[in-house]
């Protein structure tokens, strides 16, 4: 299904805020008004989605011209796909999972933030051997890899 809902921006701190006065559980940040209007689309499907699967109402879009601002307040319109954004994620989800089973190290190392000097570093391992390990050129056995995977974990 396809729907748009006004969003309010309003700048919050070093960022941007957002709100859907329709939907008063989406609430999202960004540092940047660009970012701001992703993370309001991507809240927006993921809420309107999660909706739709639990058969819940969608509520009806309020009008822009209905809206009451306040000062430093802007809306805008936001566009959600659910049916596009159900095949995105799970596209995502699928390419995580395969990359989680291929190569554990990596997806670990992604998901702590870790680049490869760090990991190095954290391991006492040579930079080389845990760039072979990222690139998949290498592997260690598993019993090792999940070692490696519990150590990464264990520092986020």
């Amino acid at each position: 299904m396809q729907y748009d809902f006004p969003a309010v921006f309003f700048q919050d701190g070093d960022g941007f805020a957002v709100r859907f006065p329709d939907e008063k559980s989406i609430l999202t940040c960004a540092k940047t008004l660009r970012e701001a209007v992703e993370m309001a689309q991507d809240a927006l499907n993921f809420t309107l989605l999660d909706m739709e699967e639990e058969n819940e109402t969608i509520p009806t879009p309020s009008k822009i011209e209905d809206l009451t601002l306040e000062a430093g307040q802007t809306v805008r319109m936001i566009h959600a796909d659910t049916e596009k954004y159900a095949r995105e994620l799970a596209e995502f989800q699928a390419k995580e999972a395969a990359l989680k089973s291929e190569n554990p190290i990596k997806y670990a190392r992604e998901e702590a933030g870790l680049n490869l000097k760090e990991l190095s570093d954290l391991l006492g391992a040579p930079y080389a051997t845990v760039q072979d390990w990222n690139s998949g050129r290498r592997t260690p056995p598993v019993w090792l890899q999940n070692l490696i995977v519990e150590k990464i974990q264990s520092t986020v």
